[in-house]
């Protein structure tokens, strides 16, 4: 049993149903939880991970979350070890970031990144760049124009395929957003380039997005081409 997530023999067995992506299963096994102990934080949330990730009932997958949170710090306390099961915790912020991004709730977004950053800076002593790269979006939405850009900064320099992809992508979307359609361009072009040279996973959203910056630019052939390619890289999680 991994001590991050230690657990009841129920749990662990929902958190396997989970890993194999059973949410049907998965739904019914946290409700067998949380009917013999409503005080389970590995309970709610798997209940919420099904909540959002097998019919986006966002509102009661966020009711799960908060309580999962609420749940392990009244159990091991605002300043818990890693000699806790501090699994459930750092899972269930990382659903609730983005179940609040997918509700637009921005601030609440950004407020749980916070949480997490504190918690990467307590545990392991630095700013981890996968949370960090995650606040501009939030930031962009909230017409936090400086913010976003500082945040986006700090992880300029990765050059690991998930913080390079998701810097490059960020970037793109927040010149759009605030009006410079060539920068927007360039970053979503870098992105591509990257993207090829690497052999880094193409996805459908990446080209869409270059292409709608082509077209932005008057550059309509290079945007058709774009989108045709697009359509060669289905994607359940996002529209393709």
């Amino acid at each position: 049993q991994n001590p991050r997530f230690e657990g009841t023999p129920a749990e662990q067995a929902a958190l396997q149903t989970l890993n194999r992506y059973e949410l049907v299963k998965l739904r019914e096994q946290a409700k067998e939880i949380l009917k013999s102990d409503p005080s389970s934080y590995a309970g709610h949330y798997l209940m919420g991970f099904s909540l959002h990730n097998s019919e986006g009932d966002l509102p009661r997958a966020k009711f799960h979350m908060q309580k999962s949170l609420q749940l392990y710090l009244k159990k091991h306390g605002q300043n818990f070890t890693m000699q806790t099961p501090w699994g459930w915790y750092e899972r269930a912020l990382i659903e609730m970031i983005q179940i609040n991004a997918e509700m637009d709730q921005y601030q609440a977004q950004v407020d749980t990144l916070d949480t997490y950053l504190a918690l990467s800076e307590r545990f392991f002593g630095r700013r981890a760049p996968s949370i960090l790269v995650g606040y501009a979006w939030p930031l962009m939405k909230l017409k936090k124009e400086d913010e976003a850009r500082k945040k986006l900064g700090e992880v300029a320099s990765y050059r690991d395929e998930n913080t390079r992809t998701t810097y490059l992508n960020t970037l793109g979307a927040l010149e759009m957003e605030f009006g410079h359609p060539q920068a927007s361009y360039s970053a979503f072009k870098s992105l591509i380039e990257e993207v090829r040279v690497n052999g880094w996973r193409q996805t459908a959203t990446y080209l869409r997005n270059l292409g709608e910056a082509s077209a932005g630019i008057g550059r309509f052939d290079e945007a058709e081409r774009l989108y045709s390619e697009a359509t060669r890289y289905f994607d359940t999680f996002t529209y393709s």
